[in-house]
């Protein structure tokens, strides 16, 4: 069959006529030229591979010293009709992601889990196709505004890094259904948060939150609620509004007694900075 592709080619190549060539099945006419893959693929060992996603493979090795090999050979790829449809560097040591990574526009998932990226590019925001990014356990110290284009995102690993802010922009994430902060240096939250109606998980273990936005009581679809070991003084006044069946743990805190709300579970607090209220009630307030 080998054979009979090169001599099919190489007929049409001295072939001046300005009909269309018919193709052999499983061969395709680009430019009147009977080819295994459509434009803008390449053949690799008999199968097709976009090119421009192959491209992004070779900037992302040319950007990050610790990386070597083959463009198929580095990490876990899943390859979907020519397209990269996954991609898992898991520990890595990579530093750097390089511009071109917005070119993926068929990336489903992007884990890149215990790494060294401080960083994303903006270009993040066309990843339109994706679904799931992990990055925990990097050194990311800020998100990009443009991460809140990521529309179809369904779940956010961010544990593990040096954030302490997030941008207003992650409350356009529509379709964000978990996100995980843990063990991060957040103080506070955007009010934003809020707007995440299809979330039904958020992580917040270990940080440094000290108070907590009004709007996070309009996660109207969220079932865990993990706020232990912040430095939380208070909790918003609806923060029962939340759905009936929300677990919500505050243990770990700094919460006086008043905000030991039938809502919240482990209340387990350091009330050091707590006093008894001006006639000797039971229930706690800050002191003055």
């Amino acid at each position: 069959m080998k054979k009979l592709i090169f001599i099919t080619l190489l007929i049409v190549g001295c072939d001046n006529s300005t009909e269309p060539v018919i193709c052999e099945e499983g061969l395709t006419n680009v430019n009147n030229v009977c080819q295994l893959c459509n434009e803008g693929y390449i053949e690799i060992d008999s199968l097709c591979y976009y090119q421009s996603d192959l491209d992004v493979l070779q900037d992302i090795i040319d950007v990050n010293d610790s990386l070597s090999g083959g463009l198929l050979e580095i990490g876990t790829q899943v390859w979907a009709n020519g397209r990269l449809d996954s991609l898992e560097l898991f520990d890595h040591q990579l530093t750097t992601l390089p511009e071109s990574i917005g070119n993926l526009s068929s990336l489903k998932m992007l884990l890149l889990f215990d790494n060294q990226l401080t960083s994303l590019p903006e270009s993040i925001r066309n990843l339109s196709s994706l679904d799931g990014l992990d990055l925990g356990n990097n050194k990311l110290t800020s998100l990009p505004e443009s991460i809140g284009n990521l529309s179809s995102l369904t779940w956010l690993y961010l544990s593990d890094n040096q954030l302490t802010s997030l941008p207003e922009s992650i409350g356009d994430l529509s379709s964000l259904r978990k996100l995980t902060l843990n063990n991060n240096q957040l103080t506070s939250l955007p009010e934003s948060i809020g707007d995440l109606s299809n979330l039904i998980l958020l992580f917040l273990i270990s940080n440094q939150l000290t108070t907590l936005p009004e709007s996070i009581s309009h996660l109207s679809n969220l079932t865990i609620l993990l706020l232990t070991s912040n430095q939380l003084k208070g909790l918003p006044q609806d923060i029962c509004n939340l759905p009936i069946d929300c677990f919500i743990f505050v243990s770990i805190n700094y919460l006086c007694e008043e905000f030991n709300y039938d809502c919240v579970e482990g209340w387990f607090q350091d009330q050091s900075n707590c006093c008894e209220g001006n006639n000797g009630e039971p229930n706690w307030t800050q002191c003055p």
